[in-house]
């Protein structure tokens, strides 16, 4: 325990609080917005089932996934 009593904030410069809520909240919203935007497109468009959120969260997690391991990263070259 650190000398204000406090665990969370041991090392920590105070905005490390903030930034991990902010984190969260982000992605909670980028979840969110999925949700949406798939069950307002895909069931119309390509006759697909709406989602839940947690199905929501294994979408984004596999698109990310999936796009930083891209073997074709431009970013590298000048």
């Amino acid at each position: 325990m650190n000398s204000s009593g406090n665990y969370f904030t041991a090392g920590c410069s105070g905005g490390c609080l903030t930034i991990l809520i902010l984190g969260i909240v982000g992605a909670v919203v980028n979840y969110i917005l999925v949700v949406i935007l798939w069950n307002w497109l895909m069931p119309d468009l390509f006759g697909l089932s709406t989602i839940s959120i947690f199905q929501a969260i294994g979408i984004s997690l596999l698109v990310n996934l999936l796009r930083s391991s891209s073997p074709s990263d431009n970013s590298s070259r000048g």
